[in-house]
């Protein structure tokens, strides 16, 4: 019986070494903390995404090492506490203070008897995606402006076209006319009606 425990008990030291193992080969910070929020376990990589080492993180506060937005940490632990789980998009710091942005998940953990434990927190670093989000947004909002601006233009270069009185000087510099010539009627049998238009510019109809 007692070399029988001693088997199991190996048996179980391996499972949770090869589970550490795999812990440490995730990209995404791993993080174990008490019901306040106190650091019991820092993975690997949480160690290369924020540059803390384990034992120096190790029983501190978790919100003091992440120097993160305290009301939407206080958010997240209330509602972990009461719901079990919460997911949401956290504003933390590095060691250097680096600020980074972070996906991410935490669930309660209960023991047997099923009262709550620990709580575990996974954070995906998203800080790259988010600033090619933002520079992606950037670029169509000022297209958009390029092109609102360039339809702009175009309708008061005609509106002033049409509005030049005759001889006047158009925008081009040429003579403009309020007349169209015989030629241009002739191959253009529409261009009387076209000479009354309707247009909006700067907040005016121009009739």
């Amino acid at each position: 019986m007692k070399h029988m425990d001693i088997t199991e008990r190996k048996l179980v030291e391996n499972q949770l070494a090869e589970q550490a193992a795999l812990l440490d080969k995730a990209s995404d910070a791993i993080v174990v903390s008490d019901l306040k929020h106190h650091v019991l376990f820092w993975s690997k990589g949480a160690e290369r995404m924020y540059g803390w080492r384990a034992e120096e993180v190790l029983r501190r506060p978790l919100a003091e090492v992440l120097r993160g937005d305290q009301a939407r940490f206080a958010e997240a632990a209330e509602q972990v506490a009461s719901a079990g789980e919460w997911a949401g998009e956290l504003t933390q710091a590095t060691r250097e203070g680096k600020r980074v942005r972070v996906q991410s998940r935490w669930t309660l953990v209960k023991d047997g008897a099923g009262r709550p434990r620990s709580i575990l927190a996974l954070n995906s670093d998203v800080t790259e995606q988010k600033n090619l989000e933002a520079q992606l947004l950037r670029a169509q909002r000022i297209e958009s402006i390029g092109t609102l601006a360039s339809g702009i233009a175009h309708d008061l270069n005609n509106v002033l076209e049409e509005k030049s009185p005759p001889g006047s000087l158009s925008t081009n510099g040429a003579r403009a006319s309020s007349v169209p010539s015989a030629r241009n009627r002739a191959t253009d049998p529409l261009a009387p009606g076209r000479t009354v238009s309707k247009k909006f510019c700067s907040g005016w109809y121009l009739i």
